[in-house]
């Protein structure tokens, strides 16, 4: 499995997305409403009715020979590839403010730990994949 990870409202150059160059494909310059109309799974279930999101936001941007992260985190993956958007926030991969507005949307005990790696101990890491990987 190719995984990058990225924090959200940064910029990275174009030639780090090499590992992952069919899911960077498939979301880069769309925004979440084409994402939601290709059947990307998108959490909110109807982006519409978002209070902190707009349709228009983008996932991945290309700027010039970079890419762009819009305001929006979370797991997507496509095939073996893993794209890991983390809070621009997080330090050293703890990534405290994804893991309190998981808890926060999907009712999570404070005691379940999310750190955002892929390997065999992280179980719960691997049901978040299921649940938003398919695009």
């Amino acid at each position: 499995m190719q995984q990058l990870r990225m924090k959200d409202n940064t910029q990275r150059r174009k030639e780090d997305f090499a590992p992952i160059p069919l899911l960077t494909e498939k979301i880069a310059n769309k925004t979440l409403k084409q994402l939601e109309q290709e059947g990307v799974f998108i959490f909110p279930s109807c982006v519409a009715e978002a209070e902190d999101i707009t349709e228009d936001q983008m996932v991945l941007q290309r700027i010039n020979d970079c890419f762009r992260s819009g305001n929006v985190m979370g797991f997507l993956g496509y095939g073996k590839e893993r794209l890991v958007l983390e809070s621009r926030f997080s330090v050293s991969g703890q990534d405290a403010f994804l893991q309190y507005l998981l808890e926060r949307v999907l009712d999570f005990p404070n005691v379940v730990n999310l750190d955002t790696d892929a390997d065999q101990e992280n179980k719960l890491f691997h049901l978040l994949l299921f649940f938003f990987h398919n695009i």
